[in-house]
């Protein structure tokens, strides 16, 4: 018998011996929910898995990361999807759009020996 609680419902209830899982690590089953867990370290440190996507955010592919990092891809983007969700959300009056368009403006200037109208739309 473990005396904690369910990582699923949080019953306080006694949780019973279930065996061990692959690594060998005692499994436990609660009484309430029935479900089967074990309690094991993870995996990756919080650190490392920063540190991949600070690997992934400085412009490097999924599938590059996971190589450097020795992590799988899906690994990786679920790393990712876990990070925006604790982002804090931005309102929308909070967005700007602007347009860049030096581009255009060097092209307007004639230095590139295109003429002025160039058929774009709603451009000044």
């Amino acid at each position: 018998m473990f005396n904690g609680n369910c990582p699923k419902c949080g019953s306080e209830a006694l949780q019973y011996s279930h065996g061990t899982n692959k690594k060998g690590e005692p499994r436990y089953r609660c009484q309430e929910c029935k479900s089967v867990y074990a309690f094991s370290e993870p995996k990756y440190t919080e650190e490392f898995k920063k540190s991949a996507i600070k690997v992934y955010l400085e412009g490097n592919s999924g599938r590059a990361v996971g190589r450097i990092m020795g992590i799988g891809k899906n690994t990786l983007w679920a790393w990712l999807k876990e990070y925006e969700e604790k982002m804090p959300k931005t309102a929308e009056e909070d967005i700007e759009i602007i347009e860049q368009d030096e581009l255009y403006t060097y092209i307007k200037k004639g230095k590139s020996g295109v003429s002025d109208n160039d058929g774009g739309e709603g451009r000044a």
